[in-house]
C-alpha cells in the first residue's frame, strides 16, 4: 500500500514540519525536546498496517537516580509514551535496580495502555544497586515472544525463564541468529542508567547477541558528568541503537550525543 499516517514503517524520512514530529524516532525525539535544533528529529514513512511496533522503556531506580535525575528520566519517558499513543506504538515498562520489575497492564508486556505506563513511569522513588542483565534479559524475552521460531527449543529465553537465573548461558545457537526475518521489524528498547553495573553479568554478551539477533535497537542513554561505563557503547554499537548523555545544566538536564 502507499504512505499512510499510522501503521509501520518503510523508511525514515526528514521531517518536513512539527506535525510529522508526532512520528519521530524515539531516541532523537528524546535528545530534540531536551536540546531543541533547527534541523527536526526523523520520522517514518508508514505502509498502512495494524501495528506500529514494540518500544520497551528500561529505567534504573537505583539508589543514585533520586532527585532531579529522577524527574528528567519520568519526564522523557512519559514524553515518550505520547509519542507511541501517537503512533499506535505498543509500549512495554520496566524499572530496575538490582532487582528487575516488569510491568504488566491487562496481564501484557506491550500494550496500548500508554496512560497506565504513564503513570507508572511518575513514580520518583529510587533506592538499591544496579543490575543491567535482568532488565535487559526480561524485555529481551518479550521480544523474542513476538518472533515465531521454527523449533521453540531455539529459543534462548522460554516463558517460564526467571530473571534470576544465571548469566552462565551458552552464546546464542546459530539457529537463533539466523532466524530472523529480511524484514527490519520497528523494535526499540530505551534504556536510562547513571550507574556501572555491578551484578549479573557487567557486559551483558548474551542479551547483547540476542538483541542483534531479534532486530531490536538498544538506545541508550547514561546520565552523569563522568564516562559512561563501556558496555553501553557496546549495547548501542552492536544493535545499531543511538548513544546519549545527559548532564546538569542549571536546574535542568541536557542531552547530548556521546
Amino acid at each position: 500500500g502507499g504512505p499512510s499516517s499510522s501503521g509501520v514503517p518503510r523508511k525514515w524520512k526528514p521531517s518536513r514540519s512539527f506535525g510529522d514530529m508526532e512520528d519521530s524516532e524515539p531516541a532523537e525525539m528524546a535528545n530534540w525536546v531536551a536540546n531543541p535544533m533547527p534541523t527536526l528529529p526523523r520520522s517514518m514513512e508508514r505502509a498502512s498496517e495494524k501495528t506500529s511496533g514494540e518500544l520497551a522503556i528500561l529505567r534504573d531506580i537505583s539508589g543514585s537516580m533520586n532527585g532531579i535525575k529522577a524527574q528528567w528520566a519520568s519526564e522523557v519517558i512519559q514524553r515518550l509514551i505520547h509519542i507511541a499513543k501517537k503512533n499506535w506504538m505498543r509500549v512495554g515498562y520496566i524499572e530496575f535496580n538490582h532487582q528487575s520489575k516488569k510491568y504488566t497492564p491487562k496481564g501484557q508486556f506491550f500494550s496500548r495502555d500508554h496512560d497506565k505506563v504513564c503513570e507508572l513511569a511518575a513514580a520518583l522513588h529510587c533506592d538499591g544497586y544496579t543490575n543491567y542483565q535482568d532488565p535487559l534479559k526480561d524485555a529481551l524475552m518479550e521480544f523474542e515472544n513476538l518472533t515465531p521460531q521454527k523449533n521453540p527449543r531455539s529459543r534462548m529465553y522460554s516463558s517460564t525463564s526467571s530473571s534470576s537465573s544465571s548469566s552462565s548461558s551458552s552464546s546464542l545457537s546459530s539457529s537463533s541468529i539466523n532466524s530472523g526475518s529480511s524484514k527490519k521489524p520497528n523494535r526499540h528498547i530505551l534504556f536510562l542508567t547513571d550507574g556501572l553495573p555491578n551484578q549479573g553479568d557487567c557486559r551483558v554478551t548474551v542479551e547483547r547477541q540476542l538483541a542483534h539477533a531479534l532486530g531490536v535497537a538498544v538506545h541508550t542513554v547514561f546520565i552523569g558528568y563522568q564516562r559512561s561505563p563501556p558496555v553501553l557503547d557496546l549495547l548501542s554499537n552492536d544493535t545499531k541503537g543511538e548513544r546519549f548523555r545527559a548532564v546538569r545544566s542549571g536546574s535542568s538536564i541536557r542531552v547530548e550525543h556521546r
